[in-house]
């Protein structure tokens, strides 16, 4: 019995709760629809006042029109009663408005070209920078071609130079080994004539002794060849 009791209390919250949200929402709905008449109300008057205003300005101009006509006839019906003084004034008014016409042109012709001589003179003084920014670029790029040049002929002087020195050395060195070459083969013919001039003189001194040749046409002296004994001596 409680919690039926408990259950029937909680529809009766839920239904007053969902009272309450649904009045809520039929308030705003109802505040939103007077928002919405209210602001088509003020459209509308706007749109009146600016149909009377219209209709104000229309009235003023056709009045305006009106007056513009009948001071234009006025002037038009005083021209023809006095027409001699009246041409001539007008055809002053009309000269002294040409001259008038004619000078603002003039000015206006002459500020125009003054304008004009403005822009060649800009255009002619930027083309003129253009081309002396030009001319600045192309000495910068010349100066650092020929400072590149300059260092490449300079480390090809220094190539060339270490080369030079390079050959130079190698033409030295097989100068010294042509020079050693030739010393020594001086010096084995040297020794090989000595030798020789020895020999025959020790071949003059066994001949002039008359001492016996061996078999082979070699003198010998105590048991061994005079080249044998020369060179034991030497």
């Amino acid at each position: 019995m409680a919690t039926r009791g408990k259950s029937r209390k909680r529809r009766e919250m839920d239904r007053e709760r969902t009272a309450e949200v649904r009045r809520k929402l039929e308030e705003r709905a109802e505040d939103r629809s007077s928002e919405d008449r209210g602001k088509k109300r003020r459209t509308q008057r706007k749109s009146r006042t600016r149909r009377k205003c219209s209709e104000e300005e229309e009235g003023r101009r056709e009045e305006h029109r009106g007056r513009a006509e009948h001071g234009e006839h006025a002037v038009r019906k005083k021209r023809q009663e006095h027409s001699g003084g009246a041409e001539h004034k007008e055809n002053a008014v009309r000269k002294r408005s040409g001259t008038q016409r004619k000078s603002r042109a003039r000015r206006k012709c002459g500020e125009e070209e003054e304008k004009r001589t403005q822009r060649r003179s800009r255009a002619r003084r930027k083309c003129c920078e253009e081309e002396e920014g030009k001319k600045r670029r192309t000495q910068r790029k010349s100066r650092t071609q020929r400072k590149c040049g300059e260092e490449e002929e300079g480390r090809r002087e220094e190539h060339r130079g270490r080369a030079e020195h390079e050959e130079n050395a190698v033409r030295k060195k097989r100068r010294t080994q042509e020079k050693s070459r030739t010393c020594s083969k001086w010096a084995t013919e040297k020794e090989q004539k000595t030798e020789e001039d020895g020999y025959q003189r020790e071949e003059q001194k066994a001949k002039g002794n008359g001492q016996r040749e061996d078999s082979r046409g070699t003198k010998k002296v105590g048991g061994e060849s005079r080249r044998q004994k020369f060179r034991r001596q030497r």
